[in-house]
């Protein structure tokens, strides 16, 4: 009974044994040489920081940027506003002359 029981256990065993060797087989093949080793892993790791410090310094200073083209728009937008009302006070200013100038009263004084 005891010889039995070794022998299915022995059986059984060997059986998993090829299942293990077919499975790293199939993971070999799917992954082939080179492997991501720790020391790989550790270098594109440190790669990889190093990249990502890089581009959050480059956000930040997208967003200066960004925000010192905000206030230079809004500067730009006032000095804007104050030409548009010295210009509108402008052409008050010219339509008055202009009335001025047609007003039929004022050609006799010019030729007095």
């Amino acid at each position: 009974m005891r010889v039995k029981e070794v022998t299915d256990r022995s059986t059984f065993l060997a059986q998993k044994i090829v299942e293990a060797r077919t499975a790293l087989m199939l993971l070999r093949h799917t992954h082939p040489h080179p492997r991501l080793t720790i020391a790989l892993a550790d270098f594109k790791l440190a790669d990889q920081v190093t990249e990502m410090q890089r581009l959050s310094d480059d956000v930040q200073s997208l967003k200066q940027r960004i925000k010192d083209e905000k206030a230079t728009m809004k500067n730009a937008a006032s000095e804007l506003e104050d030409l548009r009302s010295s210009a509108a006070e402008a052409e008050k200013t010219a339509k008055l002359a202009q009335v001025e100038e047609d007003d039929s009263r004022v050609l006799p004084l010019y030729d007095w």
